[in-house]
């Protein structure tokens, strides 16, 4: 699982857990062993350890051509 997670560090993602009521995103930071590291705001923004036995999906955040964020429905 973590040389599949490896091609999305450094990218804005989306990770579906098996809970189903949180969906984190950020920038994921590194891969280290079963632990997902993602930073939650640009800059100093807060960091958060995911266990990727608990990962579902992870997705690149889509953007528009201009390059911004677009609105994203789950599910």
């Amino acid at each position: 699982m973590s040389e599949a997670l490896q091609r999305f560090i450094g990218k804005e993602c989306i990770i579906s857990t098996t809970d189903a009521f949180s969906a984190p995103e950020g920038i994921v930071k590194a891969v280290d062993g079963n632990w997902l590291t993602l930073q939650r705001k640009q800059g100093q923004g807060e960091i958060m350890l995911i266990n990727t036995d608990f990962i579902i999906r992870i997705r690149e955040y889509p953007k528009s051509k201009s390059g911004k964020r677009k609105k994203v429905a789950f599910g």
